[in-house]
Parts: structure tokens; C-alpha cells; sequence
């Protein structure tokens, strides 16, 4: 797998883009369940 640097971490080449989540999945989750989600996978990677 092709990885970048994005600041001190290593991150996969392939990214989400710029479409919103919204477009394909729905309504817009909370702005607090977003950032809890985000830092989960975080944790978990």
C-alpha cells in the first residue's frame, strides 16, 4: 500500500476526497459524534 506523511503521522495515499459524507449516506451526524468517531479510529489504527 502507497502511504504519505501528513505531519508526524503516516497515512494511506488512497483518501476520502472532498465529497461529504452526506451526499452518499444521509442526514449529517452531530458535530460531537463526528469528532467521537474520528478519534476512535484514530485509536484503532
Amino acid at each position: 500500500m502507497k502511504t504519505r506523511k501528513s505531519g508526524e503521522l503516516t497515512v494511506s495515499a488512497v483518501g476520502m476526497g472532498c465529497m461529504a459524507f452526506s451526499h452518499g449516506y444521509g442526514q449529517i451526524p452531530p458535530e460531537a459524534y463526528s469528532i467521537e468517531a474520528i478519534q476512535n479510529a484514530y485509536r484503532h489504527c
